[in-house]
This record gives structure tokens, C-alpha cells and sequence, in this order.
């Protein structure tokens, strides 16, 4: 065989084993990013053994927060979503019936005791409050997390399913981190009439802009060419491009009354994307606060009593 054949075949053979490293490469961080039920470590990750040291009045509140969940009536609902997953969300009803109810969305590999401190506070304030467990966590169905953009369908059936138990009901949406991007895209649809307003806190602008940041700023690696692949896999097997997952995109249909609020110290999804979100909302009524000190999702820790002022501040003038 000619030299020259050898190199070309040598030359296909290195191209076409790069080619599948890179695939191989992608579809791992894919799984490990988006399947968490599937990757022990991201198990662990979602319940770590050593957790971050307790900022604020954080361990106060959240013994609260599970108190409030074991001691208050409640009934576990179950619902089919739009492509056949069984969908879990736990309803905690007034004693006394109330027209107000809150829907608090968790965030990536949270749970709804995540959001028990949330739930907490609207309880106590007079609302009905459902916490949803997000596809792919805790008791729902699902093998790849939805990152806001398929989970904003998954609320809306949710809203339905509120509307069915009480025609009369005004409803505010309350997220924090994914929880905040799926209500962000939740708002670019067309939403019943019951749906006042909303509150997110610490969304991202996108889920391609939030894996940039987590590889080039935490994992220190560039994004390219193994993010594209992904994203590419994304769209062939869960349904949607990282770049089609876009909160401003949704935003800028939007015409849900939203409060914006991001940790000024947010590492993880950066605070800089606080101000693009709210800058592409399209609803007349909108409003932002950033909590200089709070890093991810720590506001209401840090610093409870402004961050309840700034929720009702904003809340209280949709639902009377």
C-alpha cells in the first residue's frame, strides 16, 4: 500500500476516533447533567453528606419549614403530563376555605421540602399551597430533568388542576433557581385568567447560558465542541435545544405581573442575569430587588424579613 494511502487512512482513523470520543463525551455529561436518577453521584449530590455551612436564620427556617409540612392537613395529587409521566405535587389546604393559592416550584434536584419555608409563609398568610415534585425528582416520573422548559407545561397542568378544585382561585407562582426559569417560560404562554402574578428568584436567562457558566466558570473547561453536541442530543432525545430553553425568549410574551429577585453573591447562576430577565419581561407590572449578601437561593435566609416585605410588597397587589 502507497504511503500516502497509509497516512490518509491513518488520518481517518484518528478524525473518526475524535469524532466518537467527542459524541462519547457528550452524551456522558448530558446523562450526568440532566438524568440524575440514573448517576449515583448525582444522587448524593441532591442530598450532600457534608452540606454548606448554614447562612442567616437558614437552619431556624427550615425547621420550621418541615414542621409546618408534618403538621398541617395535606393530600398527595397525582396527574399525567402532556407526554405520559406520572406527576406528584403534595396540596396543603386552609382549614378555612381560602381562594388564594400558591404554587412554589423547587429547583435543579430539589424537592418540595426545599421549598417548605416558602410554602410556609403563604400558608401562614392564608393561602392554599402546592409543592410540586419537578419530572425527574423525588416522586414524579421522568428520566431527564426538564430545566423549566418542558416543566412549564407540567405546572401549567397543575394550575388546571387548582382550577378544577376552586374555580375562584387567584394564583401566585413562586420559584427559586430551575423552579424561577420554569415559571419565567410558564409565563410566555397563554395562562388562565387566575394566574395574578408571579415571583422568581435567582433564574437563569437560559439553560445554554447557565451550562456555560457552570463549565467555564466551575468546571473551568471550554464549551466548545462538546456543549453543542450536547445540545444537539438534547433536542434528539428529551425535546428541546439548550438554547430553546429560554427564559428571555418566554419573557418577552409574558404579561404575568412578575417580581424578579436574584442573590447579589450568586455564584452559581450569576446575579448578572438578574437585570436581562427582567429587562426582557413584556408585562407592564414588573419589579426587582437584588440581595447584595445572598449567595444561590440564600435571600430568604439571609435576610427573611426584607425578603417578605419585598414577596408581599409585590403579591399583595394582585391578590387581595
Amino acid at each position: 500500500m502507497p504511503i500516502t494511502d497509509i497516512v490518509l487512512l491513518s488520518v481517518a482513523g484518528v478524525i473518526i476516533l475524535t469524532i466518537l470520543t467527542l459524541i462519547i463525551i457528550a452524551n456522558v455529561e448530558l446523562n450526568a447533567f440532566l438524568a440524575p436518577k440514573t448517576f449515583a453521584w448525582r444522587k448524593s449530590h441532591s442530598k450532600p453528606s457534608d452540606p454548606p455551612k448554614p447562612v442567616g436564620e437558614e437552619t431556624e427556617l427550615r425547621a420550621l419549614g418541615r414542621q409546618w409540612q408534618e403538621s398541617s392537613p395535606k393530600k398527595e395529587m397525582g396527574i399525567k403530563s402532556f407526554d405520559g409521566l406520572k406527576l406528584h405535587a403534595v396540596f396543603y389546604m386552609q382549614e378555612q376555605k381560602s381562594n388564594k393559592w400558591a404554587i412554589c416550584v423547587h429547583g435543579y434536584t430539589g424537592d418540595p421540602e426545599s421549598m417548605a419555608n416558602y410554602g410556609r409563609n403563604y400558608y401562614e398568610a392564608g393561602y392554599n399551597v402546592v409543592l410540586p415534585d419537578n419530572r425527574a425528582h423525588g416522586k414524579s416520573e421522568g428520566r431527564y430533568i426538564g430545566m423549566g422548559y418542558l416543566d412549564k407545561q407540567d405546572i401549567l397542568l397543575w394550575i388546571k388542576e387548582v382550577i378544577k378544585l376552586d374555580s375562584t382561585a387567584s394564583i401566585v407562582l413562586h420559584g427559586e433557581s430551575m423552579g424561577a426559569a420554569t415559571i419565567m417560560m410558564l409565563t410566555g404562554l397563554s395562562l388562565p385568567s387566575n394566574v395574578k402574578c408571579a415571583v422568581t428568584d435567582c433564574g437563569y436567562t437560559s439553560v445554554w447560558d447557565e451550562f456555560v457558566h457552570v463549565r467555564t466558570h466551575g468546571l473551568k473547561m471550554n464549551i466548545y465542541p462538546i456543549l453543542p453536541i450536547a445540545s444537539l442530543f438534547c433536542k434528539m432525545r428529551i425535546g428541546y435545544f439548550l438554547k430553546e430553553a429560554s427564559s428571555i425568549k418566554q419573557l418577552k410574551k409574558s404579561s404575568t405581573p412578575t417580581l424578579f429577585l436574584h442573590g447579589g453573591s450568586d455564584n452559581f447562576v450569576p446575579s448578572s442575569m438578574l437585570i436581562p430577565n427582567y429587562t426582557a419581561c413584556a408585562a407592564k407590572e414588573k419589579d426587582w430587588y437584588m440581595f447584595p449578601d445572598a449567595a444561590h437561593c440564600q435571600s430568604q435566609f439571609v435576610n427573611p424579613a426584607l425578603y417578605w416585605i419585598k414577596v408581599w410588597g409585590f403579591v399583595n397587589k394582585y391578590i387581595k
